[in-house]
């Protein structure tokens, strides 16, 4: 009965083992297979540029191109188009042009719609007659004659004047009682503003002690190292091409040949640049490749991850 179980113990375990050697396989297959990119871009009698970031030889890409002004973007897995990166902007304008159609269209079936009715109701009008005398309107200065003569109406012309004093002694009253409330208001709104004036001071003190403390610093240092060693994993490892550029100023022509120069510890003699100090002139061909293992950004992230003074900024900045 007990080899049964030791039997089957170790079956079980035969295959956990077998289960978790794969399993490390496919993680090291993971880390250590780099991802791959290439780029190309020519401006001689067209421009154009194409792409290309791939990983696991070729079976997940993502293919970018620019050609006769049109962009694609794309990740394929295999032979099969799981994004396109475009889409959803082609099916926005589409939706667009669905949603507001031509103006011309509507304006010309809106004219064809309502034309009708327009003839309809000048017909109307032209068949309508009015006479003079129902159209007539009596001038307004007799009736400002007639008001005037009445004696009623002079007899109020002093009850209008005590009520425009009334009207302007209560409009005084309520601007001294608004000038009473802003000049009362004035004491707490500049205690307010003090207040205001303290918490930035105490934030910009907090921001000063936190960028001059030893273990800010430290993990600036530690980042920037790091930023360094993946910008020299990520950098091409092969750059081959030519450039031709000129502008009309030579002076100006000068000064972008010696900020190329400054990149010339990458491309080396790959790379042939020639200026031209008489003609406006730009065209040329560049070819470039690097590649990047998930390995070391995996490293990178667990050193940052494992110091604590990044952890520290980490709960200052968060």
């Amino acid at each position: 009965m007990l080899h049964i179980i030791f039997a089957i113990l170790k079956i079980v375990l035969l295959i956990l083992a077998a289960v978790l050697g794969i399993a490390l396989w496919i993680l090291a297959l993971l880390l250590l297979i780099p991802v791959r990119y290439e780029a190309h871009v020519k401006k001689k009698e067209e421009f154009f540029v194409e792409a290309k970031v791939h990983w696991l030889l070729h079976l997940v890409r993502v293919p970018v191109s620019f050609r006769d002004g049109k962009l694609s973007a794309k990740l394929k897995v295999l032979i099969f188009t799981v994004k396109d990166f475009l889409a959803d902007e082609e099916e926005i304008q589409d939706g667009a042009e669905e949603a507001f159609p031509d103006v011309e269209e509507t304006s010309d079936a809106a004219g064809q719609v309502t034309d009708p009715n327009k003839n309809q109701i000048g017909t109307a009008l032209d068949k309508t007659e009015f006479s003079e005398e129902e159209t007539y309107i009596e001038p307004a200065e007799e009736k400002t004659e007639e008001l005037d003569s009445d004696p009623a109406r002079k007899q109020q012309k002093p009850f209008g004047v005590l009520r425009k004093i009334t009207v302007f002694l209560k409009m005084l009253v309520d601007f001294l009682k608004a000038t009473w409330r802003f000049l009362s208001s004035i004491p707490k709104k500049l205690k307010k503003l003090k207040y205001t004036f303290h918490q930035f001071y105490v934030k910009i003190k907090r921001m000063k002690r936190f960028a001059t403390d030893d273990r800010t610093r430290a993990a600036l240092g530690l980042a920037w190292s790091q930023l360094r060693v993946l910008l020299g994993k990520l950098l091409p490892k092969r750059v081959w091409g030519d450039l031709h550029f000129g502008t009309d100023d030579p002076a100006l022509t000068g000064e972008i040949l010696g900020g190329i120069s400054i990149f010339y510890p990458l491309f080396m003699d790959n790379v042939k640049v020639v200026p031209d100090f008489q003609e406006s002139v730009l065209e040329g061909e560049l070819y470039l490749k690097g590649r990047i293992r998930l390995i070391t950004i995996v490293r990178i992230a667990w050193k940052l991850y494992r110091d604590k003074n990044v952890r520290f900024v980490y709960r200052m900045v968060t």
